[in-house]
């Protein structure tokens, strides 16, 4: 029997709803465990216009797309994951995508990235000297 509350999910879970200012989240999965899972809020639009902004300056500096430079620059700073193909052993580095960040991950990668700019010789305001102007 389900609550009006519950949300089923197709992986076989359901959500409820915890009135709380950390908008957390109840997972009660079938066999009966429970996992409760702290919910922060996703990256600011904002923040993601600045984000763009910088690869934006960086794809007009070096002459590659701006998908291009997101992709690169994001593994150069550690934002990816490695897969091993299970058969021939060949490894593949991807971006993670950053839409799934809470607030205070998104600052710390952009830092991450602004500091990579630093050391590769490009000068990119900071959020707070972009958003003055």
């Amino acid at each position: 029997m389900t609550s009006s509350l519950l949300k089923y999910k197709s992986n076989g879970t359901f959500l409820i709803p915890v009135n709380h200012d950390a908008m957390r989240l109840t997972d009660i999965k079938r066999n009966g465990e429970v996992l409760l899972i702290e919910k922060k809020p996703t990256r600011s639009l904002k923040q993601n216009a600045y984000l763009h902004k910088v690869f934006s300056i960086l794809s007009d500096e070096t002459g590659y797309t701006i998908e291009q430079i997101k992709h690169e620059v994001c593994i150069a700073v550690g934002h990816s994951e490695t897969f091993a193909n299970k058969n021939t052993g060949e490894e593949k580095v991807i971006r993670r995508k950053t839409s799934d960040l809470n607030t205070s991950d998104f600052s710390d990668l952009t830092q991450r990235i602004l500091q990579w700019c630093a050391e590769q010789g490009y000068y990119i305001q900071t959020p707070q000297e972009y958003f003055e102007t």
